[in-house]
């Protein structure tokens, strides 16, 4: 088929990689003088899953979507040189801006790196260092609930075995990332992720990291109380339907205490009635889980903070 129109070919190109990015795969095109380009389409067989190489950083299980990883190298063989305040990685002959990738999703991380991982897609190019390498899982990943999203570079959450969680990194979003400019360090607030389910646990808190906070995690009132007690907290966001002690319980005991700090509730379940009860014991935001304002419970966070 000829096409003579040049703008044409350009945005056929485009369609047919939002086409390939949306069933999470990969478009390559390999150009030879005198022997023409050679386009390859990689999808998987199946439309809703996914294979991603599973890394953790901050305790928190982090995917990077194989489709767009052109190698993992251990830190060791990598050629690496500092330029001012950022890295770059010397990759097939050329220089890839290189970021830890506690620095993308916002996650705090002092074990050193152990292996690189470099990334090409149509943003560009560029590489991640990586704390711990799990490996590459086929997963189905669900778009997060409203209240909670908000980052660009995070798609969804999938189940791992055991209950575990792992959040789907946008590639895209990951490589614009690791090529803008530092930003400069500033503290980040600490919020406790108070929820008996892990899963939820997991979703909360990644969101909140990639959202510009630090969060720590409790699975019960008994062991938030304890946090509370070792370690300075800026915020609380609790369940309100827990096993033993509910949320209610758990925010009426930390006001009873004396602790002045903004506590968010969210809940699937609660009534009115409920709702009321948790307005008087000291909640200062009550988010229903299936609130469909995007980004709200982080931005409730900010507004609380400031």
């Amino acid at each position: 088929m000829c096409i003579r129109d040049s703008n044409s070919v350009g945005a056929g190109l485009s369609d047919v990689a939002d086409a390939v990015e949306s069933l999470y795969g990969r478009i390559r095109l390999e150009s030879e003088p005198g022997a023409g380009t050679t386009v390859t389409l990689v999808v998987p067989t199946v439309r809703d899953l996914q294979r991603v190489l599973v890394v953790d950083s901050g305790g928190m299980k982090w995917g990077i979507p194989e489709a767009v990883i052109d190698a993992v190298v251990p830190i060791g063989e990598a050629r690496i040189r500092a330029v001012g305040d950022r890295q770059l990685l010397d990759f097939e002959g050329n220089e890839i801006p290189l970021v830890p990738i506690a620095g993308v999703v916002g996650a705090t991380d002092s074990r050193p790196a152990i292996e690189v991982v470099a990334l090409a897609h149509r943003a560009g190019s560029a590489a991640v260092t990586v704390n711990e390498v799990l490996g590459v899982r086929e997963v189905a990943a669900k778009e997060l609930g409203p209240v909670v999203s908000g980052p660009p570079h995070i798609t969804g959450a999938a189940l791992m075995g055991g209950g575990e969680v792992v959040l789907v990194l946008d590639a895209g979003a990951v490589v614009q990332m690791c090529q803008s400019v530092p930003q400069p360090v500033v503290r980040r607030a600490r919020v406790l992720v108070v929820d008996d389910s892990q899963g939820a646990r997991a979703v909360i808190a990644g969101s909140l990291a990639s959202s510009g906070f630090t969060p720590s995690v409790a699975k019960s009132a008994f062991e938030a109380l304890e946090i509370l007690e070792e370690e300075h907290i800026d915020a609380l966001v609790v369940d309100f339907s827990m096993p033993a002690q509910d949320g209610v319980e758990l925010v009426s005991k930390v006001r009873s205490a004396g602790i002045q700090l903004p506590i968010v509730m969210l809940s699937g379940v609660a009534k009115a009635e409920d709702r009321e009860r948790a307005l008087e014991a000291g909640v200062d935001a009550f988010f229903e889980k299936a609130d469909f304002r995007e980004g709200a419970l982080a931005a409730q966070l900010r507004s609380l903070l400031d």
